[in-house]
C-alpha cells in the first residue's frame, strides 16, 4: 500500500455489459517503458489558472477525453451541506436513466425546462450553449434558455 497508489484493482464482473470490460487490474506504467498509444487520454485543460479558478471558485472542471472513447466531459460539483456532496457530470455519451433517486436534479420552480445548458471553456473562457435534445451547439444564447 502506497501513496499514490502503484495499482487499482476494478472487479465489477457482476455489472451486466459494461463489467467484464471495465473489470482488470490498472497500474502506472512509465511513458518512457510504454511506446504503445494509450486506449484512452485525458488531458488537462491549456489555461490551468482560469481551470483551477473556475474549479476553486465555482466547482467546475472541463476535461476532453481521447482514444477509443471521443468525449467531452464537464463536472460540477457542490455541497450544499456538510458530509454531502453533489456532483453534476456531464457527456453526450451518458444516456438518460429510467429512474429518479437522490442525485436527480432537483424539480425546476416556474418556467418550463429548457433542453440547453451553458458551457464555459476553461481552455478559453468562453461560455457556449449545448441542447441536449438536438445535440446543437451555439455561441449565441438562445431565446429559450
Amino acid at each position: 500500500n502506497s501513496i499514490p497508489p502503484t495499482s487499482v484493482k476494478v472487479d465489477v464482473r457482476d455489472l451486466p455489459v459494461i463489467g467484464d470490460v471495465l473489470s482488470g487490474t490498472y497500474t502506472r506504467v512509465s511513458d518512457a517503458n510504454d511506446k504503445s498509444p494509450a486506449s484512452v487520454s485525458i488531458i488537462s485543460p491549456k489555461d490551468k489558472v482560469g481551470a483551477i479558478r473556475a474549479a476553486a471558485t465555482g466547482g467546475h472542471l472541463e476535461f476532453d477525453v481521447d482514444g477509443l472513447v471521443a468525449t467531452h466531459l464537464d463536472i460540477d460539483v457542490a455541497a450544499d451541506e456538510a458530509g454531502v456532496l453533489t456532483a453534476r457530470v456531464s457527456s453526450p455519451l451518458i444516456p438518460k436513466l429510467p429512474f429518479k433517486n437522490g442525485a436527480s436534479s432537483a424539480p425546476k420552480v416556474g418556467g418550463k425546462a429548457s433542453d440547453w445548458s451553458s458551457v464555459t471553456n476553461l481552455g478559453d473562457g468562453k461560455v457556449y450553449f449545448y441542447n441536449s435534445k438536438t445535440d446543437e451547439t451555439t455561441y449565441q444564447k438562445p431565446s429559450n434558455i
